[in-house]
């Protein structure tokens, strides 16, 4: 299969094209001090692009898997090829004792390829709800993204992924997925009635653009959720009902050293009333119910930011997909894991290990969970021809020792 290339902050799927990227004027981040932890302990294996991880009861892991797409392919055209629609992404529960895993809800839709795919991308957890996040929005697919495929198995394929693309989905008590709120369609029109406002420049607004991507459990029984299309901060509460908390500017730099180049939010973590904001940017934002300030970057050693999780101290860790570097730039075994202070000192959690793509993070005491090989099927069977060779296992997740 091959997938199309949408905007660019559609992050797995740009995950697909970016090692064909020039590397000769990615920035090489400064040194951090380095702790020296024990080896990763793989804690669930088999999983299915893992990108989200939240901490439940019981000694419980959740965990939202992208999926990898599917058979049924459109004909929009794309400087990749027509995208691939499938119903494979789910969310996990993982007993951490040992390594049991069963399926919280599934049959939720997966776009892209086996390896850049986008479905179930963030968890969270509260009072015995699981939420998550779907990215897109069904103003993403073209409306002509059917033409030239006379089966009927397409029309139905992009109907159906539609009507959950963007939701954030709640699972209560166990019950089936329940859709609360339409953050993609909502910041998808958001980008289109405030473009001339927020992003002038930006090229890729056209008209909008929508990725829900990160989410985590807020006050009065909602939800915080942050758009890597719409470089938004939202608030959902409990009927759905979405605002714009803030609006992320680009990171600071000449463009040509930027990768990518606007900020590109893809987690949120909470500490008592502080939001914290990673993005793949590689920037760290708090924001203190008024503003996003902008904690730590590139300069303390932040490269590509893709998962985090506050402890009971305060401080976020931030997972780091992958380096900058010539020889670390989209490359397996390269991604780390720092630690930031509420003053924005950085330090280095883990790296020397290797850590292949790592995504979402749970922190519980001096444990610290980490979904890794989180752009890599259940099945490696599954990679195609036309996916980037990255994986050597499937998804996992593992715990490191703080």
């Amino acid at each position: 299969m091959t997938c199309q290339r949408p905007a660019r902050r559609h992050i797995t799927v740009m995950l697909s094209v970016v090692a064909s990227l020039s590397l000769t004027q990615a920035l090489l981040p400064n040194s951090t001090a380095t702790a020296d932890p024990a080896a990763p302990v793989v804690v669930a294996s088999g999983l299915d692009n893992p990108r989200g991880l939240v901490l439940g009861e019981h000694g419980l892991l959740y965990v939202g898997e992208a999926g990898h797409a599917g058979p049924t392919c459109t004909a929009a055209p794309g400087e990749n090829g027509p995208t691939c629609i499938g119903f494979t992404a789910r969310i996990s529960a993982v007993r951490t004792s040992n390594g049991q895993r069963r399926t919280v809800t599934g049959g939720l839709p997966s776009i892209g390829t086996a390896v850049a795919a986008t479905g179930i991308d963030g968890v969270a957890f509260d009072d015995n709800r699981v939420a998550g996040i779907m990215t897109g929005s069904p103003q993403g697919i073209p409306a002509d993204a059917c033409t030239g495929r006379p089966e009927p198995a397409c029309s139905q394929a992009v109907a159906r992924a539609s009507r959950r693309l963007g939701d954030l989905l709640v699972v209560e008590d166990g019950h089936q997925a329940t859709s609360v709120a339409e953050v993609g369609r909502f910041d998808y029109q958001w980008i289109v009635d405030h473009k001339a406002t927020v992003a002038p420049t930006n090229p890729d607004f056209q008209p909008g653009d929508s990725n829900p991507y990160g989410i985590t459990a807020g006050p009065h029984d909602g939800w915080y959720v942050v758009d890597a299309g719409s470089n938004t901060l939202d608030y959902v509460d409990k009927h759905g009902k979405i605002k714009v908390l803030a609006y992320l500017p680009d990171p600071p730099g000449p463009p040509e050293q930027r990768f990518p180049y606007d900020a590109v939010p893809t987690c949120v973590a909470t500490s008592g009333k502080t939001v914290w904001i990673g993005t793949l940017s590689g920037q760290v934002y708090r924001w203190d119910g008024h503003a996003a300030t902008l904690v730590a970057g590139r300069d303390q050693g932040l490269t590509t930011i893709s998962g985090c999780g506050t402890d009971r101290a305060g401080n976020l860790y931030v997972s780091n997909l992958f380096g900058l570097t010539q020889d670390t730039f989209f490359a397996p075994h390269t991604g780390s894991v720092s630690k930031v202070t509420p003053a924005g000192v950085v330090t280095t959690v883990a790296g020397s290990e290797g850590l292949s793509y790592p995504a979402g993070i749970a922190v519980s005491g001096h444990k610290l969970y980490v979904a890794v090989q989180s752009i890599c099927p259940k099945d490696l069977a599954l990679v195609g021809p036309q996916d980037p060779p990255v994986c050597d296992k499937p998804g996992q997740v593992v715990r490191l020792t703080l």
